[in-house]
């Protein structure tokens, strides 16, 4: 079989059906769970800065598993990022009073959630060069059970995202995983949506070219 966007493309959609509470095609704001609006996300974010045990876990509860999968795609594997996930979410908690409702909470969130992992990779960056070099010299392989198996289809785009450049994995993460709308992936970035779209444009075309690679 020679072709190749539907097999990781699919994956894609998969996961970010599987992931968002609204469709795909809205892109008019940032996923949030239902029933959040922007005033009860101001009330919840007061209750948690006056000292509201209920209120913190419920916001923990509401934005853990979407930082969780964050850090995972940006490349921190699984032993380390739930203890990365605990130290971001400190810093939520001490940053809280900061927050301005000038943006979703969850894009005020992700950007603490970017910095930290990057200064987390930074921390490892021997480690971290070697381990690329060897995953890029590694073909990515297609699994044989692709289309029976979502945790195949998982691993193997997995495989592929871990060999974008950081600055096209984020954006191809939060995009079309999340489906945050270009500009809440902007405000996250702190780039230009222009820059976004390039961005995405590029990992597209990356995506495409592994993908016909592993289908050889």
């Amino acid at each position: 079989m020679k072709t190749s966007r539907p097999l990781y493309w699919a994956t894609v959609s998969h996961e970010r059906s599987h992931h968002l509470p609204v469709p795909a095609v809205e892109r008019g704001r940032a996923p949030e769970p239902p029933g959040l609006g922007i005033a009860d996300e101001r009330a919840l974010v007061a209750r948690c800065v006056a000292g509201d045990a209920i209120g913190w876990r419920t916001l923990y509860e509401r934005h853990f598993p979407g930082v969780e999968r964050l850090v995972l795609a940006l490349g921190v594997n699984d032993g380390e990022g739930d203890d990365l996930c605990q130290e971001i979410f400190m810093l939520v908690l001490r940053d809280l009073r900061s927050f301005r409702a000038e943006a979703r909470l969850s894009t005020w969130i992700y950007r603490i959630a970017v910095r930290e992992t990057i200064r987390f990779v930074r921390r490892r960056r021997l480690r971290w060069r070697l381990s690329e070099l060897f995953h890029r010299e590694r073909k990515v392989t297609l699994p044989a059970d692709w289309s029976e198996s979502a945790a195949s289809r998982r691993h193997y785009l997995r495989q592929l995202i871990d060999r974008l450049h950081p600055d096209r994995r984020l954006a191809i993460v939060l995009y079309e995983i999340e489906g945050l709308p270009v500009a809440e992936v902007a405000r996250v970035a702190g780039c230009p949506e222009n820059t976004i779209w390039t961005r995405l444009h590029r990992a597209r075309a990356d995506l495409d070219k592994m993908a016909k690679e592993a289908n050889r």
